[in-house]
């Protein structure tokens, strides 16, 4: 009598037992890899939009001199001086482009994590930051990706930090309410708002424009399943609003 056995090339029972929990094994350290990697993608993330934002500040003013320098008769009456003062203007700027791709990157380099957001703690945590004053009314608990959210509050409250005084004493205020895609966080400026033609142009990737760094919030926003525009406020100022 033929007992039966193992098909042909199949591995024996202790064998095959072997091979299946040295598969699991593997299969289960696969997956705290890809963790732990995106994990660090993360935090590198975080770490290089910071430093980023830390950096456009400075380079921001430096820009800001180096321009008001160009307008001086000593500069444009050297042709030496000025074409120093113009090659410094053009480094400057191709600096603030990179630090624009870093922060793009910090915002959209690893996926969504969805956590409860205090709001108003995070916009506290935002103007710390930037060194200004917002007005902050009745804002929610939202779920969303803290880390990407933080960016877009560092874009919007720069710019109307940047912007409020244009029309007379400067204020930023920070508001939501309910809306039926479910939170519209505002926030608005004090200042000479948007123009019909950058209202039009706000979200088209043209650096340099006052409404600067609203595609990278928009892509943001998009990731989310949510929305985001601009209108002019109740004072004239400009009126950045989200929808979460």
């Amino acid at each position: 009598m033929t007992v039966p056995g193992p098909a042909d090339g199949a591995p024996a029972g202790p064998v095959a037992d072997d091979l299946a929990d040295r598969v699991e094994q593997l299969s289960s350290e696969l997956a705290a890899a890809r963790v732990e990697l995106q994990r660090s993608r993360e935090r590198l993330a975080v770490f290089g939009g910071q430093v980023a934002h830390d950096l456009r500040n400075p380079l921001t003013s430096v820009s800001m001199s180096l321009q008001m320098l160009l307008e001086q008769p000593a500069v444009t009456a050297d042709d030496e001086t000025l074409w120093m003062v113009e090659r410094a203007l053009s480094g400057s700027e191709r600096l603030n482009s990179l630090i624009e791709e870093q922060l793009q990157y910090a915002a959209l380099a690893a996926e969504l994590v969805l956590v409860e957001v205090h709001l108003g703690s995070l916009v506290h945590e935002v103007a710390s930051q930037l060194g200004t004053t917002v007005e902050v009314h009745g804002l929610p608990v939202v779920l969303a990706d803290r880390t990407r959210l933080r960016v877009v509050l560092l874009q919007l409250l720069d710019n109307a930090a940047r912007h409020a005084g244009e029309a007379g004493p400067g204020t930023v205020s920070v508001s939501a309410e309910r809306s039926e895609a479910g939170r519209r966080i505002e926030v608005s400026d004090s200042g000479a708002g948007f123009s019909a033609e950058e209202r039009k142009r706000a979200f088209e990737p043209r650096p340099g424009d006052k409404p600067s760094g609203l595609v990278l919030c928009r892509r943001i926003m998009k990731a989310h399943g949510g929305r985001i525009g601009v209108e002019t406020s109740g004072t004239g100022g400009a009126l950045v609003w989200l929808e979460l």
